[in-house]
C-alpha cells in the first residue's frame, strides 16, 4: 500500500472518531423524541372551538407536545379542562380540580416523578393565557430505559473503533517506520563507501519507498561503475603517458651526462623529445575532451535539424577519405528528405569520423567499407560496415571501455578513447549503438536513433 493511501487511513481514523460521536447525537436525539404516531396530538381535542383555542395556544401546545420524550405522560389543562392528555385517568374536554389533582399526584408519588410547568400565551387581545402543562415519567425508567441501552451501545461502539483506529495506526506507522529505518541503514552504507551491500527492492511494499530502494541501488551500481571507470581511467592514463615521459626522461639524461656528443646525435636526441612532447601534448588535449564531452551541458547545445542532409554529406566526404587511404567506400542513404532529428551535429560528425577512421584502420587497401541510413516508421538506422580483420567475442564486449585495445589493434597506435568517445557521444543524445563482428571477415557498428514525432511542417529547422 502507497505511503499517501496509508497516511489518509492514519488521518481518516483520527478524525473518524470525533465525527462518528457526532453522529450519534443526533441519532439518539432522533430515538429519544416525540413521534407523531407515540403521542395523542391535537386530534385529540374533542371539540377546540369550545375550548375557544387561539391559533397560538394551539401552535404553542403542537410545540410542546412534539418535544415530550418517549416514556413520559402528560397533560395540558386550560382552566381545569383538559385540552390534551397521554394519560388513561384524563380524557380530553374532562374537567379536574386542583385538590383531586394533587391527592392522585400524592398517590402515585412512589411509582411517578412529577413536573408542572406554565405555558403562557398571548392571543393577541392584550390578555394572557396560562395553560398547565403536567409531565410525568416512571421512577422505574431510569434503569430501564432505551435511552440508556442507546448509549452503551454508542459508547461500546466509539470504543471499538477506537481499538480498530489504534491498532490500524499501530501497523501502518511499524510498516512506515520499518522500511524506512532499513532504507536509512542502507543509504548510510552507501554513504560511509560500502558499496558492496546490494539493495533488494522487494524488501518494500509497493509504494512510493520502493520507488525510493531503486533509485538508491541504481545510484549504488552507477557508483561502482564510476569507481571501475575511474580506476581503469587512472590505469590508463598511467599506462599510455609513461612510454613518452620515459624517453623524453632517457634522452634528456643522455644529454645531460653528456653520453650524447656528437651534433648530429644531439639533433636526433631533441627531435626524438620535441615527437614525443607533441604524443604527450595530444594525449592530455584527448583526455581533455573526452571529460568535457562526458559532461551533460552538451544535452542543452542539441538542436531540431535535417538529419538526411547531414548524412548525405558525411557520406560524400567519406568517399572521398576512402579513396585517399585507396578503400572502397559505399553509401547508401535512404532517409526522408523531412527527417527532422534533435542533434548537435558537431558531435555526430566527430562519432560518425571516429567509426570511419576505424574501419579504415583495420582494412587493407582495396577493402570495402559500406555506409547505410535507414529509416523505419519509428527509428532511423545507420550503419558502418567494413571487411577487415574484425575482432574476438571477448574484445566485442569491451570494445567501448575506456583505455580498452582489442587483441587485434594493438599493433596501431592510440590511447583506446575514440570508441569511448563514440559510446559517450551517443548517450548524450540518447541513441543506442552496438557492434556485430567476426575475426577476419569484418566489423558492423549500428546506431539506432529513436524517431520523434516530427515533420517539417510542424517543427523550426535551426
Amino acid at each position: 500500500m502507497k505511503i499517501k493511501h496509508q497516511l489518509f487511513i492514519f488521518i481518516t481514523s483520527i478524525f473518524f472518531i470525533p465525527l462518528l460521536c457526532c453522529l450519534l447525537i443526533p441519532v439518539m436525539m432522533y430515538q429519544s423524541k416525540a413521534e407523531n404516531e407515540n403521542f395523542i396530538l391535537l386530534s385529540q381535542i374533542s371539540n377546540p372551538e369550545e375550548q375557544m383555542l387561539s391559533t397560538k395556544e394551539l401552535e404553542l401546545i403542537k410545540k410542546t407536545t412534539k418535544r415530550i420524550p418517549k416514556g413520559i405522560d402528560y397533560v395540558i389543562l386550560k382552566d381545569h379542562k383538559v385540552l390534551l392528555s397521554s394519560l388513561e385517568e384524563y380524557h380530553a374536554s374532562s374537567s379536574i380540580q386542583d385538590e383531586n389533582l394533587i391527592k392522585q399526584i400524592q398517590d402515585n408519588s412512589e411509582k411517578y416523578i412529577y413536573q408542572f410547568e406554565t405555558l403562557k400565551v398571548n392571543p393577541g387581545n392584550g390578555e394572557t393565557t396560562n395553560l398547565k402543562f403536567i409531565t410525568r415519567i416512571k421512577k422505574s425508567i431510569f434503569k430501564k430505559n432505551n435511552i440508556n441501552l442507546i448509549i452503551l451501545i454508542a459508547y461500546s461502539v466509539i470504543i471499538v473503533v477506537l481499538i480498530i483506529s489504534i491498532i490500524g495506526i499501530y501497523i501502518i506507522s511499524k510498516s512506515i517506520f520499518k522500511s524506512i529505518n532499513k532504507l536509512v541503514k542502507q543509504t548510510h552504507e552507501i554513504a560511509e563507501g560500502n558499496l558492496n551491500e546490494h539493495i533488494n527492492e522487494n524488501d518494500y511494499p509497493d509504494d512510493e519507498l520502493k520507488i525510493i530502494s531503486e533509485s538508491i541501488e541504481t545510484m549504488r551500481k552507477n557508483l561502482i561503475e564510476t569507481q571501475e571507470k575511474k580506476s581503469r581511467f587512472l590505469m590508463g592514463v598511467s599506462h599510455d603517458l609513461r612510454t613518452p615521459i620515459a624517453v623524453i626522461k632517457g634522452y634528456a639524461e643522455a644529454l645531460s651526462d653528456e653520453v650524447i656528443k656528437s651534433e648530429e646525435q644531439t639533433k636526433q636526441a631533441l627531435n626524438i623529445i620535441l615527437d614525443k612532447t607533441n604524443t604527450l601534448e595530444l594525449m592530455v588535449n584527448t583526455l581533455l575532451d573526452y571529460v568535457k564531452l562526458d559532461s551533460k551541458d552538451w544535452q542543452n547545445e542539441l538542436k531540431i535539424e535535417n538529419l538526411s542532409k547531414f548524412i548525405d554529406d558525411f557520406f560524400k566526404n567519406a568517399i572521398i577519405t576512402g579513396t585517399l587511404f585507396k578503400r572502397i567506400v559505399k553509401t547508401e542513404n535512404n532517409l526522408k528528405s523531412d527527417t527532422l532529428i534533435k542533434y548537435n551535429g558537431l558531435l555526430v560528425q566527430r562519432a560518425l569520423e571516429n567509426l570511419l577512421s576505424n574501419a579504415i584502420r583495420y582494412t587493407h587497401d582495396n577493402d570495402e567499407i559500406f555506409l547505410s541510413a535507414n529509416e523505419t516508421e519509428s527509428n532511423i538506422i545507420l550503419s558502418i560496415k567494413d571487411s577487415g580483420v574484425g575482432m574476438t567475442k571477448n574484445d566485442e564486449k569491451h570494445i567501448f571501455d575506456l583505455f580498452f585495445r582489442g587483441t587485434t589493434s594493438r599493433r596501431e597506435g592510440g590511447m583506446g578513447i575514440g570508441l569511448s568517445v563514440v559510446k559517450t557521444i551517443i548517450e548524450i543524445h540518447n541513441w543506442n549503438i552496438s557492434v556485430s563482428s567476426e575475426l577476419n571477415k569484418g566489423t558492423e557498428f549500428i546506431i539506432t536513433i529513436n524517431k520523434p514525432k516530427l515533420t517539417l511542417e510542424n517543427s523550426p529547422v535551426n
